[in-house]
């Protein structure tokens, strides 16, 4: 299992107009990706690989509603009357909605943000993706997020999310074994 952390360029705070910019933008995705733009989210991001045919993983992580059949620490997680939008059971009374931003199924990749933010962050957007190995019967697959810690250094939103990765990545591998 590979991860990579990318830190965030620019750690200080928002100057007062980019601060203004960003409260006037109401659209959450189009807010993440001016987050990203002015370097204010951070990156994280692991890797692991399956020996699987890669459209079958895409099946299995690609359907967005699937979460609980493959992450062990996901009790339930079922479609909310919102287009695109789940709810996430981690039990202990922790209940997360998150809505698909943009899906492309031919590269084998989406796209979520968090609307409850359980994390200590303000801005959270994650992305499944599936890669072709170098035989038919391997793949890749990242989970990575992009987010603006709140409060905390980024290291700790990290040691959170990574766990969080590393149990559905490697639940993941083991429903192709």
């Amino acid at each position: 299992m590979e991860n990579r952390y990318r830190p965030r360029l620019g750690v200080s705070d928002p100057t007062a107009e980019l601060a203004h910019k960003l409260n006037s933008i109401k659209t959450s995705s189009i807010r993440a990706a001016f987050i990203k733009e002015n370097n204010q989210m951070a990156h994280y991001e692991q890797s692991i690989s399956i020996a699987a045919d890669p459209a079958q993983v895409w099946q299995t992580v690609g359907d967005f509603f699937s979460l609980a059949t493959w992450h062990p620490a996901i009790l339930s997680c079922v479609a909310n009357d919102e287009p695109m939008m789940r709810v996430v059971d981690l039990g202990n009374n922790m209940v997360v909605r998150e809505r698909e931003l943009s899906r492309d199924d031919n590269a084998m990749t989406y796209t979520y943000e968090h609307v409850d933010l359980l994390l200590p962050v303000s801005e959270f957007v994650g992305r499944f993706t599936v890669t072709a190995g170098t035989t038919p019967a391997e793949c890749s697959v990242t989970w990575s997020a992009d987010f603006v810690p709140q409060d905390v250094p980024e290291e700790a939103v990290i040691a959170i999310a990574g766990d969080v990765f590393k149990a559905g990545l490697q639940g993941l591998a083991e429903t192709f074994k």
